[in-house]
Parts: C-alpha cells; structure tokens; sequence
C-alpha cells in the first residue's frame, strides 16, 4: 500500500546481530580477532553453510535468462565485468594491473562451468549478522546474479586474503588462519555436495572484480579533494600487490 508514504514500500523484519566491520577491518582487532579459534571456526563453519543454503534457492525468474546470443552466465558475467571497467576509465586514466587481470581471466577461462545457481553477489562476512557467532541475517543483495557458485566463494575467501595482505603490508598479524582456501572450499563441497572448480580463476576475478571498485573509490576521492593523484594509477586498486601476484602465479595461499 501506498497510503502513508504516497508511493509503494517495504517493511523489513528487524533481527539481531552484529557484523565484522569493514574499516578499520575486522581482523585489525574486535570481537572477532578476539574470539577464541573454535568460535573462530564455528562462524566460518556457519557463514559456508548459509552459502550453500543461498544457492539452493531457486533464482528469480527475472535473474535467470541467458543472453539471447547464447554467452554462458559466466561469460556474461565477465563482459559486463569489463564493461564496468571501461566505464570508470572514461577520465582516460586506465590501470594496468586491472588491464593484465583482465586479459589473464580471458586466457583462464574455465573450459566447463558449474550448473548455475542464484549468487549473492556480495558474499563475504562484512554483509551478515551474528549473534553468539552464528549467522541471523544475510545483508546486501545489490549484486545478485545467476551463475556459477564459485563466483560467490571465490569472493568469501579473497575478500578475508585481501584483507589478510593488507594487515601484513602494515606489519599486522591479522588473522592468518581465518577463511583458508583449503578448508572453505571442502567445507563448501561437504555442505552443498558441489566440490568447487577452477577456482584459482574464481578467486583471480574476486580480487578484479573487488580491484575495479577500490580503483573506482580512489577516483572519486582524488576528484573531491581527499588523496593526491597516484603516480602509478595500479596504487589506485589497494590489493594491486596481491593480484599481480595472483595474474603472475606467484601468490601463496595459506
């Protein structure tokens, strides 16, 4: 009904819950870098099972078409990746990292990919709630799609290893045994009886895809005042380290 506000709206149920903070990061100290490793391991445990919960939703109809010319979701997923990318160099400034990733997605890209599901598209702990450190809410659908799942997990475990990369770039401990590769992806398999695959690509366009919005923010803040221009435009992405790394086969993961 429109009668109290003059126009349609919704009204959201209110539910507890507490998420990791963003900035400064979680795992520069808190409730979460504070918590003991079983408590530790109950939230990831949890976190992954509402992620294979996620995906077993049937998507909305109107998420699920294919392009008319036939590209897979992934493919289309990718070109619409691209296309943000060249929208936010319209002020002529291009990033060469974010410019090899791209080109290295193209050359690695999967030969087969998984059944698609409805993705989250912002899947990563910043976006749920926790109470006693375990899931009540899943925030931010903005980025919902139709895709293969590993484009949701890859984001859960890149966006903690950039995370990660950050802390030890300042000489932070972080957290470095939160949110492994290994143990989130069998995880993962146990949870939704999908085992992941090729997801050294999935876990690559993560942190690209993570790279053309951090590249994207820096502009806006050079723009309005905040920081000096970059002498090197790959200082734009915060993670540029890290995901020539990734392009280059160099990264270690824990």
């Amino acid at each position: 009904s429109g009668n109290v506000l003059g126009q349609p709206f919704m009204i959201i149920e209110a539910l507890p819950g507490q998420a990791p903070p963003d900035n400064p990061p979680y795992l520069f100290g808190g409730w979460l870098a504070d918590a003991t490793r079983a408590e530790q391991e109950r939230l990831e445990a949890e976190t992954v099972q509402v992620l294979a919960e996620v995906h077993r939703v049937p998507a909305p109809a109107v998420l699920r078409p294919t392009p008319d010319d036939g590209r897979s979701p992934l493919r289309a997923h990718l070109d619409d990746t691209g296309e943000f990318y060249r929208w936010t160099t319209s002020d002529g400034i291009r990033v060469p990292v974010l410019e090899d990733a791209l080109d290295w997605l193209e050359t690695n890209f999967p030969a087969e990919e998984s059944d698609p599901v409805l993705l989250w598209g912002d899947s990563r702990i910043g976006n749920v709630l926790y109470t006693d450190f375990s899931p009540t809410a899943v925030l931010d659908w903005e980025f919902a799609r139709y895709g293969p799942p590993e484009v949701d997990l890859g984001w859960l475990i890149c966006f903690h290893a950039m995370f990660q990369d950050l802390a030890e770039t300042h000489g932070h401990p972080g957290m470095p045994g939160f949110l492994q590769r290994a143990r989130i992806e069998q995880a993962y398999a146990s949870a939704s009886g999908h085992t992941p695959r090729d997801m050294d690509f999935h876990l690559t366009y993560a942190a690209v895809r993570h790279g053309i919005i951090m590249a994207r923010i820096a502009r806006r803040s050079i723009l309005m005042g905040d920081r000096e221009p970059a002498g090197n435009p790959d200082e734009l992405v915060l993670h540029h380290a890290m995901l020539r790394r990734l392009i280059d086969g160099t990264h270690i993961w824990p």
